[in-house]
Order: C-alpha cells, then sequence, then structure tokens
C-alpha cells in the first residue's frame, strides 16, 4: 500500500481525492476514499446533541427528532441496523417504527438506538441516540458519561435541504431535547468498524490542513464529554447549564461582539431558543478553512476564545492519532493566551 502521506499517493491530501477548497457559498466536498473496494470516508455533516440527565428525561423526545429526521432525508432511506451480535440487519418500514415507539416508552435500562443507510463502509446518513438510564453502572463508574444524539448527511442532502431549513430543523431539536451542548459542522464522515483505522489515518493529516470539518467520534464522547463545549462549529448550541457557566446571555453576547471586532465578514449571531438555550452561528457561508489557501477562520477562533473556559480536554486519542494530536486538534482555534 503506498504512503497515505506522500505527494503522490492518491489518498494523500494534496491529491483529488482529498478535501477540496470551498469557494464561497458553496459547501466543503471531497471524494469518497476507498480501501478495498469499499468507501469508508466521504464529506458530508454531522449534528451531534450532548442530553442533560438520565435517558428517561429525553428518549421520547428523541425519538420525535429521529422520525422528522428520517422525514427530512427521505433518499436514500434508512433501513439498516446493528444487532446484538454485531451484525447489520436491514428493517422494514413497520420495524422502524416499532423501534421509535418502543424507544418513546422509557423503561429500567440504558438504551441505544442506531439507523444507517449502508451496511458496508461510511454511511453518509446515519442516527445514533445513546441513551443512559439513572441506574447505569456506567454513570456510577464515569462522572463524565453523557447521552447524545448524532444524525449526519451527505453534502448532497444538505444542498437539497437548503441551509435555511436545514437550521431550522436543528434548532427544533435543540429545543426540544433537555441540551448540554450541541452543534452542527460539516465533517468526516467516516466508517465505523473495520473502516475506521484507514478512514482516521487519512483524518489524521487532513484534519490539520482543513479545521473547520469536524472530526467526531461518539463512542469516546459517550463516555467522556460531561457538561462541556466539545469545541467552536459553524452552528452551536449551548444549554442552559453552559450559558451561565460562561456568564450568562448578556455577557456571553459582549464578548462574542468584542472578539468579533477583529473578523472581517459578520462575525457571530447568537439567538435565544425557548428552554435558555443559546444558538450561535458563524454568518458566513460554511467553509473547510482550508489552511493552504489561507480560508478566513476568524468567526470561529472569535467563537473559541468565548467558549475556552468550558472547553472539553481529552483523556482518549481519536483512533490512529496520538493523544498530542487528539488534544491539539480540540485546541484548533485557540491562540497561546489560552494555553
Amino acid at each position: 500500500m503506498s504512503d497515505p502521506n506522500s505527494p503522490n499517493s492518491p489518498n494523500s491530501p494534496n491529491s483529488s481525492a482529498s478535501p477540496s477548497g470551498s469557494p464561497a457559498g458553496e459547501l466543503p466536498r471531497y471524494q469518497v476514499d476507498v480501501e478495498a473496494g469499499v468507501p469508508v470516508l466521504r464529506d458530508g455533516w454531522t449534528a451531534v446533541f450532548y442530553l442533560s440527565g438520565p435517558s428517561e428525561r429525553h428518549q421520547a423526545g428523541a425519538a420525535r427528532c429521529i422520525a422528522e429526521y428520517l422525514r427530512l432525508v427521505r433518499e436514500p432511506a434508512l433501513r439498516w441496523t446493528i444487532d446484538e451480535e454485531g451484525d447489520a440487519v436491514e428493517l422494514e418500514d413497520g420495524e422502524i417504527e416499532s423501534r421509535l415507539d418502543d424507544l418513546a416508552q422509557p423503561g429500567e435500562d440504558s438504551v441505544g438506538f442506531r439507523l444507517m443507510d449502508n451496511p458496508e463502509g461510511v454511511s453518509a446518513h446515519r442516527v445514533r441516540y445513546i441513551g443512559l438510564h439513572a441506574d447505569d453502572p456506567i454513570a456510577a463508574m464515569r462522572p463524565d458519561a453523557v447521552s447524545l444524539l448524532q444524525l449526519t448527511y451527505a453534502t448532497e442532502t444538505v444542498e437539497r435541504i437548503g441551509l435555511e431549513r436545514f437550521v431550522r430543523f436543528h434548532d427544533a431539536v435543540a429545543e426540544t431535547l433537555p441540551l448540554s451542548f450541541g452543534y452542527v459542522s460539516p465533517a468526516f464522515l467516516a466508517a465505523t468498524g473495520a473502516g475506521e483505522p484507514p478512514a482516521f489515518e487519512r483524518i489524521r493529516g487532513w484534519s490539520r490542513r482543513f479545521p473547520c470539518l469536524d472530526v467526531s467520534h461518539v463512542s469516546i464522547d459517550t463516555l467522556t464529554l460531561g457538561d462541556r463545549v466539545r469545541g467552536a462549529y459553524w452552528l452551536s448550541y449551548l444549554g442552559p447549564a453552559n450559558v451561565e457557566a460562561l456568564g450568562g446571555e448578556a455577557t456571553l453576547r459582549a464578548a462574542l461582539a468584542a472578539e468579533c471586532l477583529h473578523v472581517a465578514g459578520q462575525g457571530v449571531g447568537a439567538r435565544a431558543l425557548p428552554g435558555g438555550v443559546l444558538a450561535l452561528q458563524v454568518q458566513a457561508a460554511p467553509i473547510a478553512g482550508d489552511v493552504n489557501r489561507r480560508e478566513d477562520v476568524g468567526a470561529y477562533r472569535a467563537l473559541a476564545a468565548c467558549l475556552a473556559p468550558r472547553l472539553y480536554e481529552p483523556e482518549i486519542a481519536f483512533p490512529e492519532f496520538e493523544l498530542e494530536e487528539t488534544q491539539a486538534w480540540f485546541r484548533r482555534f485557540l491562540g497561546d493566551k489560552h494555553a
């Protein structure tokens, strides 16, 4: 196999297989990376919502949000799940509806819900809900364990939906669920299972060039994130506890305004949502943040500076990353004064 970091490799960050820079107004995109004939990495978007309290508080809301997500995406249909043996299983419409009905009824155990559009390699559209019950031993062993809901999208799906409707949908999710933190971002969509290592080998190099493309790994997040902020994104949601911890809405708005004085363009907008949630959105079109093309990430730096006191500090490395590289990625928008 060729060296993925070689300038002549088809998988090099400098090759046509890497994420392309994005002209103004266009969504970041890159070609699917293929390992042994199976797609393991592609362009897309991810939305992740970290939830306060035990699963009993948010199972019903999560079920409603998942149902709305499936109606929003429409095609391709998400029909695949993973069974207890780790095998991909195709579900009929009635089975999906039944599982959502079951999810909406809190029980005495932690719950998981997973759907995807592709049984092999990377799925462009994927749902993952992890709901930790109050009596789950994990909650006792890991005080920073957290429930979450992840929704992913192909870039072309977001283009079809349109950014305005896309944002409205996620605002509604943030209003429905008891939120600690959430975000919506262009992302590296990677395969799980056997496809994960080759995908993250490429992400390891590409993430330094494209800091605005999210590197998500919810299996780590659910064990370690707690009530912290995962970073600065094109669209970020602060739950009431994080708003208060950062000084309150008025203080946050003033801090953002001050940080954005040095930002070219429109900076970062803030809007209050029901339930005490504050949505923070970069006003410019989403970008990859291509370092080689010197794409302006000033708004992300301004937002990161405001969120720095609540920033998550990882203790587990991403797959194929060193821990120091993972920690540097989480601090990628922060300068020395926040070290």
